[in-house]
């Protein structure tokens, strides 16, 4: 048997702080309506109007449900 130190499964605060503000996004690739909201912006145009849903995905959620 070795004598290995056990292996927490609990990390610290800051461990979770740091592992959160690294897979945090720097940059965004998209329009966001809610990020131009937060930063006080109403950019309709980012929601209306409303994209046609795809017929194959339509059928498909319908099989799903059913």
């Amino acid at each position: 048997m070795s004598d290995s130190k056990p292996v927490s499964s609990h990390a610290s605060e800051q461990e979770a702080r740091a592992v959160a503000e690294a897979s945090r996004e720097t940059t965004w690739e998209a329009p966001s309506f809610v990020k131009e909201l937060f930063l006080g912006r109403l950019k309709l145009e980012l929601i209306h109007p409303q994209p046609q849903p795809d017929p194959d995905e339509q059928r498909r959620g319908k099989e799903f449900i059913a």
